[in-house]
Parts: structure tokens; sequence; C-alpha cells
């Protein structure tokens, strides 16, 4: 544990050193990586970005909000935006009648694939079927 590093030492760590570099350079030229790369870009430009911009927009007054309340300052920050969206009048129409269409509308998608999935596990040979189990 404490002895001097010889030159055999040097070497085997030098080699350690030199095969996780190459390790990484292989890592970072493969596809996935690259692929996995441009995929996070996309992401970040189309939907990261102007998702900050829409949030960003409803959490400060405008000056066209002036007409929505009094209490209005353009620059200042509000909470009046969500509040109106969750608990306002255009609350039901707005948010909670789209959310429970989006809601049933992915029920019934996911009962039809249940549904179809299995036909079609039947429809194929193997354990699944009751009757290929036997």
């Amino acid at each position: 544990m404490g002895k001097l590093l010889n030159s055999t030492n040097r070497l085997a760590v030098t080699t350690l050193a030199e095969r996780w570099m190459n390790l990484l350079r292989y890592r970072i030229a493969s596809p996935q990586f690259i692929i996995s790369i441009l995929l996070l870009v996309a992401l970040l430009y189309l939907v990261v970005i102007p998702l900050y911009g829409i949030v960003d927009r409803t959490v400060i007054w405008d000056e066209a909000d002036i007409r929505l309340s009094r209490d209005a300052v353009p620059g200042q920050h509000t909470l009046f935006h969500w509040k109106n969206v969750f608990r306002g009048r255009i609350a039901k129409p707005f948010f909670y009648k789209p959310l429970l269409n989006t809601l049933f509308t992915g029920s019934i998608a996911a009962v039809l694939a249940l549904f179809l999935g299995g036909i079609l596990s039947c429809w194929l040979p193997g354990p699944i079927c009751p009757e290929n189990a036997g």
C-alpha cells in the first residue's frame, strides 16, 4: 500500500487512463449518443423553450391586462391568469371540460388497445390464450 510507484505501476495507471479515454471517445462517437444529443437539442428547441415563453407570459402583467384588472401594473409578476384558469369563470370551458374530454378519449383508446392486443395475442400461437395453454 505504501510502496513507491515503479515504472510498471506507472504504465498500468497510464494504461487505465488511456482505456477510460478510449472508452469515452468510443461512446461519444457512437451513433446512439449522437442521435440522443440531436433529439435532446430538438426537444429543447421545439418544446422546452416555447413552454418557458408561455409560462413566462402568464406570470407577468402585460399592457393589455389592464382591461382585466385595475391592479395590473405592466411588468410585475402575478398569478392572476393561473387563478382565473383554475378557479375563475373561464375554468370550466377552458380547462376542466377539455381535461375531461382528454381523459375520456385516452381511456377509450387504452381499452380498445387492450382489447385488440388480447385478440391478437390469441391469434398468435403460444401459451397466452387459454385454448393454447394446455
